[in-house]
């Protein structure tokens, strides 16, 4: 029977800065970690904002619809009554029973795709059946700079994807210099104690020393490593440098998009005001006798058809600012346009405390 007992601790007191490096690497992962959080909070944020202007389309698109059944059906009785007395060909009956028709299922569409996507809103930022959320008017949208350097600005300040990019470098910079700091020797102070009973010795000690340890020659292993950590090093430089550039394109991109997208705002509001010209006059010949009623319905629904027009082009202008908003980061890009803030967003765990 043997009585066998060895514990003991080393302290390492030079590695050359191996330790240094990695403690540094270390640090550098958890703030590339934080970064991406906040770049994954951003992300639900634009998935927020992207379901707040659709929330605003299908409402103003309800709204519409219940004005066109509202005009139709009284015109949908009064054709009626003029084809039963012979006055109007059935044909003018059958148009407008479709056109009405088709008033209603739209406002069905749009009323269920609202409540619906209503509902999923206020689940989303945390609103209770039992209260409410008050909507921004859909016209009610911000400008845009005159210049897309401002929005650069931002995004340079702002984003993670910029921070991102240097701290994937540093990584590598630290991984190199914990294979660097292999070249040197490596010294640890250490304290044991072992103890020893068998038949033939019994063993009790302790002892108090400094190991070292120096890998001198190992044939340009360690070298080679260096080396290729060297290249890995330039090679992250550059990814970050095209995905930089390709992210800044983006945001030119959404820049531009979005000043097409204003003027087509304004090309539907010019559209908007020619045909409520042109409706105004049909009913005026209608009452004077000049003109049938099939060309005041066709001047109606040319009106409506041009307000969904601009209820199109403003969604569309609002979710390209979304996208130009997610790429210089929301808070600072709404605070640099004066912008509405439509809803408070909250995080999983800011509502837990």
């Amino acid at each position: 029977f043997v009585n066998f007992v060895d514990a003991g601790i080393e302290q390492p007191i030079y590695q050359g800065g191996k330790i240094v490096a990695q403690k540094k690497k270390q640090k550098a992962v958890v703030e590339s970690e934080q970064l991406k959080l906040k770049q994954a909070k951003l992300d639900v944020e634009l998935g927020v904002r992207v379901l707040y202007a659709h929330v605003l389309q299908d409402k103003e698109l309800t709204r519409i619809a219940q004005g066109q059944v509202k005009e139709l059906s009284v015109e949908y009785a009064r054709i009626k009554k003029l084809v039963d007395q012979e006055i109007l060909p059935r044909y003018e009956f059958f148009r407008i029973e479709t056109l009405l028709q088709g008033a209603k299922h739209a406002l069905v569409k749009h009323k269920e795709s609202y409540d619906y996507l209503f509902t999923v809103l206020k689940e989303t930022v945390g609103v209770s059946e039992g209260e409410s959320l008050d909507l921004a008017p859909l016209g009610e949208f911000p400008e845009l700079d005159e210049s897309v350097l401002s929005y650069l600005s931002t995004a340079r300040e702002h984003d993670p994807v910029y921070k991102l990019k240097d701290l994937r470098v540093q990584e590598k910079q630290f991984e190199k210099k914990e294979l660097q700091a292999d070249r040197y020797p490596h010294l640890s102070l250490t304290a044991k104690w072992n103890q020893i009973n068998d038949v033939f010795v019994d063993t009790n000690r302790v002892m108090l020393g400094v190991v070292g340890k120096w890998n001198i020659w190992d044939f340009g292993r360690l070298g080679s490593k260096i080396k290729a950590k060297s290249h890995e090093i330039e090679e992250m430089k550059w990814e970050g440098e095209l995905q930089v550039r390709q992210y800044e394109r983006g945001i030119r991109e959404a820049f531009h998009q979005s000043r097409a997208g204003r003027e087509k705002i304004r090309l539907t509001e010019a559209l908007i005001r020619e045909r409520q010209e042109i409706y105004k006059n049909e009913k005026t010949r209608l009452i004077a006798g000049e003109k049938g009623t099939g060309e005041l319905i066709d001047s109606f629904i040319a009106l409506e058809e041009a307000k969904i027009k601009n209820i199109e082009a403003v969604t569309e202008y609002r979710l390209l600012l979304v996208k130009l908003g997610r790429k210089t980061d929301f808070e600072a890009f709404l605070q640099g346009i004066g912008s509405e803030a439509p809803v408070e967003f909250s995080h999983p765990e800011e509502e837990g405390e």
